[in-house]
């Protein structure tokens, strides 16, 4: 555990010194990003291992998910978004961006890990929401049931 306090402090002074930069892109967060994700990953000995930049197939075109927590023979089991430290998690939950983006993620897996850097949460349906493939579950079936402030 004090290795992932270690981790996680590390994760809080790059996430803001990267956020104080004017030319920072949400992309130039992922290796922070990932090397939380893997660390906590490890640590509780999940089977997942953190992937960013990747393409994922959908019914009409692919997705292009910020990181994805994926086994080793590529299942997704769980897409993550990030954007940049002044969205909120609320915001995010609820957005319909991107074609409805986080919507499509959503009837995909059942869960998305929502990220602004300085945040995560965990988003899930709503109990009793019908997921269909390529049918985006609507924010108003979206419930954010998690959240971990690091800064």
């Amino acid at each position: 555990m004090e290795q992932l306090a270690s981790i996680a402090a590390k994760y809080v002074t790059e996430t803001r010194r990267l956020a104080a930069l004017p030319s920072s892109t949400e992309d130039t967060f992922y290796p922070a990003i990932r090397n939380l994700l893997a660390a906590i990953l490890e640590q509780r000995r999940l089977p997942f291992e953190v992937r960013t930049g990747t393409s994922e197939a959908r019914p009409a075109g692919s997705d292009r998910p910020d990181f994805v927590l994926a086994d080793s023979a590529l299942f997704v089991g769980v897409f993550g978004e990030v954007k940049r430290p002044e969205v909120s998690l609320r915001e995010m939950a609820v957005s319909t961006d991107r074609d409805d983006q986080v919507g499509r993620y959503l009837a995909r897996t059942g869960v998305v890990l929502i990220c602004n850097v300085r945040s995560f949460g965990l988003l899930v349906c709503r109990p009793g929401t019908a997921r269909e493939p390529g049918t985006p579950v609507v924010p108003a079936e979206r419930e954010l049931i998690v959240t971990v402030d690091l800064w």
